[in-house]
């Protein structure tokens, strides 16, 4: 069925149920796994008016953040056999799931729920809409 599925994760309690979910999907259909997490230059877009020191302190807590979040799902793959690969990139969220699908020909994207949006709300969202507009493989929503 899937041969590589991309988990997109951002640390949340939610993108940790879709990364629980995806795991469980690759251990049954013998797929590989890469784990990803995006540095969100909007946000460090933010702190432009920042002293340089202030803008790398930020940037370097969210690559430490972003290395942590790719580290432990890596590790609930190994704790179920799975393999997988992590990749943490800095650019815009969409922007990178799409040019990393992409490259690595992955067939299905595993996105947990943003916050406390409902799935009416997250299919609208900007990034559920860019991803379908751009990708031709399946995206799994975890609520």
């Amino acid at each position: 069925m899937f041969k590589k599925i991309l988990i997109a994760t951002d640390g949340s309690e939610y993108a940790v149920r879709a990364a629980e979910v995806a795991l469980d999907l690759a251990h049954k259909t013998g797929a590989r796994v890469l784990v990803l997490s995006v540095i969100d230059a909007g946000v460090l877009g933010d702190f432009h008016g920042e002293s340089e020191k202030e803008r790398a302190r930020v940037e370097r807590d969210m690559r430490l953040a972003a290395e942590g979040n790719v580290e432990y799902v890596l590790r609930l793959a190994a704790d179920v056999g799975v393999e997988a690969t992590g990749h943490v990139l800095t650019g815009r969220p969409n922007i990178e799931m799409v040019n990393l699908t992409n490259s690595e020909a992955a067939d299905l994207i595993v996105l947990g729920r943003h916050r406390r949006r409902s799935i009416g709300r997250i299919m609208r969202s900007d990034l559920a809409v860019r991803l379908m507009e751009d990708l031709d493989c399946s995206i799994l929503v975890v609520v």
